[in-house]
């Protein structure tokens, strides 16, 4: 990941397809993290651990979202998706275009 933005949006992605496969103080402290943009030392004191599990854990969750996206592919079959989506969008006929918008609100 290049940047901090791009990491954090492509963790967040990962964590809409697969966040329910993690514990859940697993899922607390990732939503601290990235949700909240909570610091380790403020996540460390609310759940009374130290900033190092803190980091362990979260390095941890970033290695098991990357871990499930190579097996299963969500994200990448998502983005593909929403590629042709937006392709075909300027090439059908108002019909078309709704059945698009009914195929991205089942998102």
């Amino acid at each position: 990941m290049p940047d901090l933005m791009q990491k954090k949006h492509y963790y967040n992605c990962l964590y809409g397809f697969y966040g329910k496969l993690l514990t859940d103080k697993q899922q607390q402290i990732f939503e601290l993290s990235y949700y909240q943009d909570w610091s380790l030392a403020e996540i460390a004191e609310e759940l009374h651990i130290s900033r190092n599990a803190v980091f362990d854990t979260l390095k941890k969750v970033e290695n098991l979202l990357e871990g499930f996206e190579e097996k299963l592919a969500l994200y990448a079959k998502d983005k593909a998706l929403q590629e042709l989506l937006k392709a075909y969008e300027s090439k059908v006929n108002q019909a078309g275009q709704e059945l698009i918008k009914k195929i991205r609100e089942m998102e």
